[in-house]
């Protein structure tokens, strides 16, 4: 049995103000959930029944691994927290290490939250993520980076520059996946590499704080371990 969603007033305002470019379209979330939702509850059923997890889950963690390309899907239902399936990153911009300022082309690196969804990215639908985060302002003004960049999204189509792309079909699953979920219970970990085959090391040109961010990320990789 599908749960109930509600999106709430702030989400709907922020559907229209984040945009990963000039929109496409002029549809509303509500035309976008009805267009999707069919398609994408029928093809993530069966994955989530394997997994013995209900859908939708009381939580999702997608785990972001810029190495490797590829987003993983986890989903938590009670106590019971499992591997739901992975999608490919089409494209993603610059190398390891977090993004430390507007412009520098870099995906950022930590544990997000999903602020927004918008129907009329112009690549097809995005995701916007809380990119600062607390974490990231911190040190950007222990650095005394008075821009380190914002406006970070998980999007469609082929093409990104400091955000993940993930291709029209996937970006729709993920996008209603966060609508029944809630974005409240959406969680985003972008990591460098995969930190439970092998332990994350910042580069010498990274700020010495990325030592810290890196255990976080490894702790925050450790309920999700692929047996």
């Amino acid at each position: 049995m599908f749960k109930f969603f509600f999106i709430p007033l702030f989400t709907l305002f922020i559907s229209f103000l984040v945009q990963a470019s000039e929109p496409k379209s002029t549809r509303t979330l509500e035309e976008a959930i009805e267009a999707f939702t069919p398609r994408v509850r029928a093809e993530l059923t069966p994955y989530f029944d394997k997994a013995n997890i209900i859908y939708p889950p009381d939580k999702v963690t997608l785990l972001a691994i810029k190495e490797r390309h590829i987003v993983e899907v986890w989903a938590t239902s009670g106590a019971k927290t499992s591997f739901i399936k992975q999608y490919f990153i089409w494209s993603a911009s610059g190398d390891s290490g977090p993004k430390l300022e507007e412009g520098d082309k870099q995906v950022p690196e930590g544990i997000y939250k999903v602020i927004g969804l918008n129907p009329n990215s112009k690549y097809h639908l995005s995701m916007a993520l809380n990119y600062p985060n607390e974490f990231d302002m911190k040190w950007a003004k222990a650095d005394k980076r008075h821009d380190p960049g914002g406006d970070i999204f998980i999007h469609g189509d082929s093409y990104s520059v400091g955000c993940l792309a993930m291709g029209n079909k996937n970006i729709e699953e993920l996008f209603i996946l966060a609508v029944d979920t809630g974005i409240r219970n959406f969680e985003v970990i972008i990591a460098p590499g995969d930190p439970r085959k092998r332990r994350l090391e910042r580069k010498e040109s990274d700020p010495k704080w990325v030592d810290t961010l890196y255990k976080d990320i490894e702790s925050a990789f450790k309920p999700f371990n692929l047996r």
